[in-house]
């Protein structure tokens, strides 16, 4: 796998901001693009109600913080590594109550 997510326990709890850590394989590291990490519900068709922030914390890794489920239910979490005209992105379900 080119990732990996570090996250809360699951469930994640509504109405908790939360961080998520984002390791990057060396040899897939974003380009000037960087990454982009977003959070939506599928079934309710609408995303979270902020915008996460991302700063490097150490080689490789990342942290998307100020990540918030505002409802219960299945979030899935959207991870995008933007290089030049090439986006790769990533996707992974989690349970909030």
């Amino acid at each position: 796998s080119t990732i990996a997510l570090k996250l809360p326990p699951a469930p994640m709890k509504t109405g908790e901001p939360f961080a998520v850590d984002i390791l990057v394989c060396a040899d897939q590291q974003p380009g000037s693009g960087g990454i982009k990490l977003d959070a939506t519900m599928p079934a309710h068709k609408h995303g979270m109600n902020y915008k996460p922030e991302i700063q490097p914390v150490a080689d490789n890794i990342y942290r998307g913080s100020g990540m918030f489920f505002h409802m219960p239910g299945e979030w899935q979490i959207t991870v995008d590594l933007l290089s030049g005209d090439k986006t790769q992105r990533f996707m992974r379900k989690v349970p909030a109550r």
